[in-house]
């Protein structure tokens, strides 16, 4: 588990619930999917049980959508990052727009 990953289950765990909830609710489905993507299945669990049925298939969408592109470290510090911040917050953040780029199916051609 990484520093990012270890941070924001701890959050989850230390906050209110609806706080945690609201915050949750209130992200990006694209920064919760990418901050998810090097955790266990039962963190994983932890989270989407926190969101309404709606928006853990977005969630769980976005991940299944992630196994076919190229993310950098620094979109994924920058998802987490986001997560964090807005659960570590007394108030509802401003949500940052991002842009994925799909990977290359096969080398080009010269």
């Amino acid at each position: 588990m990484n520093d990012y990953t270890r941070r924001l289950t701890g959050l989850l765990q230390s906050r209110p619930a609806v706080v945690v909830q609201n915050r949750l609710m209130s992200a990006a489905d694209r920064d919760i999917a990418l901050s998810m993507l090097y955790m266990s299945n039962a963190d994983r669990g932890r989270i989407l049980e926190k969101v309404s049925p709606a928006k853990q298939r977005r969630i769980v969408e976005e991940l299944e959508l992630h196994e076919h592109l190229q993310i950098t470290s620094a979109q994924y510090e920058a998802a987490i990052t986001s997560v964090i911040d807005a659960l570590a917050s007394d108030s509802v953040q401003s949500k940052v727009r991002s842009y994925i780029r799909p990977r290359r199916a096969t080398p080009r051609r010269t």
